[in-house]
């Protein structure tokens, strides 16, 4: 990671860590996470909203079983689905 360049760096990155410690008190009550893989994605590029889309339409699509067996009771032993 390279260090802040300006202020809007520093504001961005406060916020990020901000951010991510925040994550960890919803992943501990979440029963299911979908993580779409967005890592090639730049956060601000918008000409590719139908690629993002595409991707979190897999990403869920992939959950599908997890989701299905959470909502019909039956405990799976997904590392995506947690007990609750």
């Amino acid at each position: 990671m390279e260090d802040p360049r300006t202020v809007a760096d520093v504001i961005s990155r406060s916020f990020n860590i901000i951010a991510r410690h925040g994550d960890i008190a919803w992943r501990q009550q979440a029963d299911i996470i979908i993580e779409p893989d967005v890592k090639s994605f730049v956060w601000d590029d918008f000409t590719r909203t139908n690629d993002l889309i595409a991707v979190g339409e897999a990403a869920t699509q992939a959950a599908l079983p997890e989701i299905k067996a959470l909502l019909s009771g039956e405990k799976r032993d997904s590392p995506a689905v947690k007990e609750a």
